[in-house]
């Protein structure tokens, strides 16, 4: 089992980039993973945000997986593609599926970025994860 902290930074998250190579996604489309999300977070406090165009203030009950290029450097998110879930039930193991079969085209993709409580906030927040997988 693996203990995250989201820290207080707008972006906190986990990220692998696969060296030199390309995820072929008409094969390996789909990350599996198992979370906790505790209640005793607090997902009431509005939180210092990166910015105007940040909505949500609050730490969030939430996973989101996205795949990037990495050869887009800082730029990305432009064209990552992102699934969350949202409004996760607390206090209980959920096993999760993001199926990213619908971008099976893609073959610039690299980078896996796992991140809880949402983004553009400076909400910490403990999160628990476990049998991560990436296949068919």
């Amino acid at each position: 089992v693996y203990r995250y902290w989201k820290s207080g930074g707008f972006y906190s998250n986990l990220a692998f980039t696969a060296a030199e190579y390309k995820f072929d996604l008409t094969t390996q489309n789909k990350v599996r993973v198992k979370v906790f999300i505790p209640s005793f977070n607090d997902y009431t406090t509005e939180h210092a945000v990166a910015g105007d165009w940040i909505a949500n203030k609050k730490l969030l009950p939430q996973l989101a997986v996205k795949f990037q290029d990495s050869d887009m450097g800082g730029n990305a998110w432009q064209t990552q593609t992102e699934i969350v879930k949202a409004d996760l039930e607390m206090n209980k193991w959920l096993e999760l599926e993001f199926d990213f079969s619908g971008v099976a085209e893609r073959t610039d993709y690299d980078r896996i970025v796992i991140q809880f409580g949402a983004e553009g906030h400076a909400g910490p927040g403990f999160f628990y994860f476990d049998d991560f997988t990436f296949a068919e």
